[in-house]
């Protein structure tokens, strides 16, 4: 029977969306940006908030696809975000008004709730772009609203990633890492391997010995 940890366990979350800015908004153009990020994006940070809050921070990792972040950078991003929850708020609000009207309670109710949730994500994001503008000149300079405070939140901040136990890579970052543990291991083999060869039957005799010296 199994008394001890058996391996290990990493939670990695991928992220990625086609370019979809600057093709139109509906079908498959910003409104799927859009769509991805209420739904998802703003939502997985307001949990992870509330584990570190009640002390319980997610250990995970988050890797952002360059194709996304170059979106999340885009200038336009921000303004098709907040257009967008708006837009679903006053939706809502029709829709109550037209349920109450035929005295749909239910539904009346349920138009309610996501108007709620319209607000919330357009709060949240609001507080976020904020949280950007306190960001680097570079951050301000290209108005990177989630991408700035994904950065922010869980690696530049210490005191946040303290709480929040994750971690934001890039692809292009992922793959710079493992070039330099390629590259750290291939010096570390080359210090080791001086002066040494390897036998026929696998093992390591030494280059000297070889020579008759």
């Amino acid at each position: 029977m199994v008394t001890g940890p058996v391996g290990y366990f990493a939670l990695v979350l991928h992220t990625h969306l086609p370019f979809v800015l600057g093709h139109g908004r509906w079908p498959h153009g910003s409104d799927w940006l859009s769509e991805v990020t209420v739904g998802c994006y703003l939502p997985l940070l307001d949990t992870f908030a509330s584990l570190a809050t009640s002390g319980h921070p997610p250990r995970i990792t988050i890797d952002v696809s360059p194709v996304l972040a170059e979106q999340f950078a885009a200038p336009i991003f921000k303004k098709e975000i907040e257009e967008f929850l708006r837009a679903r708020i006053i939706s809502a609000q029709e829709n109550a008004a037209e349920f109450e009207r035929q005295g749909r309670a239910e539904l009346v109710a349920a138009s309610g709730w996501w108007e709620s949730y319209y607000r919330a994500r357009l709060a949240q994001f609001e507080q976020f772009a904020q949280l950007a503008a306190a960001g680097t000149e570079q951050e301000q300079r290209q108005n990177r609203q989630l991408q700035a405070v994904l950065d922010r939140l869980v690696r530049q901040e210490s005191r946040l990633v303290d709480a929040y136990q994750a971690e934001v890579i890039t692809l292009d970052e992922l793959s710079q890492r493992r070039h330099e543990r390629h590259r750290s291991s291939r010096q570390t083999e080359g210090r080791h391997g001086a002066g040494q060869r390897v036998g026929p039957a696998g093992g390591v005799s030494d280059q000297k010995h070889r020579n008759g010296s």
